[in-house]
């Protein structure tokens, strides 16, 4: 009886381990990368850099991201989208995320096109902002959902509409809404 459940508990844990090893893999469409040592971020396949200034924990590989996050990247893929990176600062008062889709739509239409999908969930939407981020067009969105403030970017680098956001509390975003423009003011198309 004792070896029939030894062999039992053996077995079990052999095919929970199996079961989580044929987990789908996400595969990445633009693969990308975080240089820590000089915190710039580069896609290469979609043909952008950004450098983040201070201290940032950037994470580009879905396989590396805890389970909230790489389940979120499988659903951005099911749609069509994929989650480029996701991070925060070092002091985890802010947070990031960079998407991509390759819709040859206007920043303008696919920034809009968000907000509407997000309209239930968004409070004190500042509306769409056209600017330019070191000298390309682009479009900001500023808005509040659940307790923290948003600035999200959206731009285009050929045929991909690429949308970077960043957060914090409410009560924070006045602090660090310069290091999010500096940070875009960054971007460099190659």
């Amino acid at each position: 009886m004792i070896i029939c459940f030894k062999w039992f508990q053996l077995f079990t844990i052999f095919m929970v381990c199996f079961l989580f090893s044929c987990a789908p893999s996400i595969n990445q469409f633009y693969p990308d990368f975080y240089y820590t040592e000089d915190n710039i971020y580069q896609n290469k396949p979609l043909g952008f850099l950004l450098t983040f200034i201070g201290n940032w924990n950037l994470i580009t590989d879905p396989h590396d991201m805890d389970r909230a996050n790489r389940n979120h990247a499988r659903k951005f893929k099911k749609s069509g989208v994929e989650l480029l990176f996701i991070g925060e600062n070092v002091e985890g008062f802010i947070g990031t995320r960079g998407v991509a889709v390759n819709l040859n739509v206007p920043a303008r239409e696919y920034a809009e096109y968000v907000r509407m999908i997000n309209r239930e969930d968004v409070r004190s939407d500042s509306g769409l902002v056209d600017v330019y981020v070191n000298k390309h067009p682009a479009v900001r969105w500023v808005y509040e959902k659940e307790g923290f403030k948003f600035a999200e970017y959206f731009f285009c680098s050929t045929t991909y509409d690429i949308r970077i956001a960043f957060w914090t509390e409410n009560s924070l975003f006045e602090n660090f809404v310069s290091v999010f423009e500096q940070i875009m003011g960054t971007l460099t198309l190659t």
